[in-house]
């Protein structure tokens, strides 16, 4: 065009193609927003990875089904474990052995146990994130010192207390808390939950939901500390403790994340003769 020289040709070019590309994106985002066919990718992903983190504690009870330790199968030790005891089965070194085997696979968190009845003979689980003096089951949790979004230094909450262990410690950052409902924090405990099996708690927030609360008059939701099994904000916890305590916050065991909805539990009957016992594995 007379006028224009190489170098204005070269960027209305550019323009043009920019354009054009802009055009042809939101072309493509609005059939991926309005045409059914253009969006089962989201559902399909979706309900891939649900189906992976149900099928997990299958998973492993079916590794668990072929394994050998000292000559012998996992379900041959747990039957004898159910049928005598560990001792007399000779099955007191089968936490450690499947301990080191289960810490190779990609779980979150694991809980093993071998039960007659409602009597658990033997139960172990992961001990990451743990800590205490007791290496086989630690009876505390590794909670971290300052909270986010906070910022400010993070409690062991209502019903749990700090403890000093000299074996499985946390790092410097952390601090290891235990549950415990006779731990004066100030506040008074109050039992929460389906079955009282939580604690009103102080939870966890973002220091701006004071502001949000004040402001638009809408209750901010409490969360709670690490490491606890959250059961949500609900009535019982909302006026305890000048409202101070609405984190409804149970131990974070196998029964309370399932009972949660957090895990998902498999089952394997043991029967020898008159005795049915069950091999229970708790994962996600």
């Amino acid at each position: 065009m007379k006028g224009m020289n190489v170098s204005d040709t070269f960027w209305t070019l550019i323009l043009a193609v920019f354009i054009s590309v802009m055009i042809i994106l939101g072309i493509f985002i609005w059939l991926q927003i309005h045409l059914p066919f253009f969006s089962t990718a989201d559902p399909v992903s979706y309900s891939i990875e649900f189906v992976h983190v149900v099928n997990k504690p299958f998973m492993v009870t079916e590794v668990l089904a072929h394994v050998r330790f000292d000559d012998r199968s996992v379900l041959e030790q747990s039957i004898e474990t159910a049928v005598t005891s560990p001792e007399n089965a000779s099955t007191t070194s089968l936490p450690r052995y499947l301990s080191d085997y289960l810490n190779a696979y990609d779980l979150r968190e694991y809980q093993v146990s071998i039960k007659n009845g409602n009597n658990a003979l033997m139960s172990f689980g992961s001990t990451k994130a743990k800590c205490g003096d007791n290496l086989d089951n630690p009876e505390g949790w590794c909670v971290s010192r300052f909270s986010f979004p906070s910022g400010v230094t993070s409690s062991c909450g209502t019903g749990r207390a700090q403890i000093n262990p000299t074996q499985l410690t946390c790092d410097v950052t952390q601090r290891c808390c235990k549950e415990d409902r006779t731990a004066s924090t100030g506040n008074t405990i109050v039992s929460c939950g389906p079955s009282g099996q939580g604690v009103c708690s102080e939870g966890e927030r973002p220091f701006y939901s004071w502001a949000y609360e004040k402001i638009w008059g809408t209750t901010w939701k409490y969360t709670c500390e690490e490491n606890r099994v959250d059961l949500g904000n609900p009535p019982e916890c909302k006026a305890a403790n000048g409202g101070n305590t609405r984190a409804c916050c149970a131990p974070q065991t196998a029964e309370n994340e399932v009972d949660a909805g957090l895990a998902v539990k498999s089952v394997v009957p043991l029967q020898y003769k008159q005795t049915t016992a069950t091999l229970e594995v708790t994962a996600r």
